[in-house]
């Protein structure tokens, strides 16, 4: 028991809290009463100004709210954890907030990389659009070209295949005419 009240009295030296001995003894609380007695400070802590709950008049605002020291002590703790708690909502927050920017911006600088190179293959299409058509026009002129030169030679073919068969027509008349040869 002395231990704790010296782990006590060391506590509220921290807290710059001076212990008010009254020279009276009380039971200790149970679970429910002590929770019951914490809510009852901590209504009666935020209510008061904050000019009267300075750790320098932790006595006089423990007097003006009519609570024991170790309450006052459990809600200090109860809205330092608060506070802490509070602190570190806030930090993952912020962590969050800047997760979720780092993200949008990959996003648009992916969705950017994605309109340039929709943009490139765009061009690209029109490009080979332009040539399709210029070569077009030029296979389609050679195309011509050709047939009308294949149809010249198709003509030529067949008058030199008629010649040849008049020739060889000519040749075998002449042999038969000369026999012994």
């Amino acid at each position: 028991m002395d231990a704790e009240r010296a782990a006590l009295g060391n506590s509220l030296k921290q807290c710059d809290i001076s212990w008010d001995k009254q020279g009276t003894h009380r039971e200790h609380l149970s679970v429910s009463e002590y929770k019951a007695c914490a809510e009852i400070v901590e209504k009666k802590i935020r209510d008061m100004p904050p000019t009267e709950l300075e750790p320098r008049e932790a006595n006089r605002a423990m007097r003006l709210a009519g609570v024991k020291s170790d309450e006052v002590i459990a809600s200090r703790l109860a809205i330092e954890a608060l506070q802490q708690e509070n602190t570190a909502l806030r930090a993952q927050a912020e962590l969050d907030r800047a997760t979720k920017q780092a993200e949008d911006r990959k996003n648009a600088s992916f969705d950017a990389r994605i309109q340039r190179t929709l943009k490139t293959a765009a061009d690209m299409e029109r490009k080979a659009d332009l040539v399709k058509a210029h070569y077009s026009r030029g296979i389609a002129e050679n195309y011509q070209a050709l047939e009308r030169k294949y149809a010249i030679l198709s003509q030529s073919s067949a008058q030199l295949k008629r010649r040849c068969d008049t020739a060889e027509q000519s040749y075998h008349k002449l042999e038969e005419s000369y026999p012994n040869r």
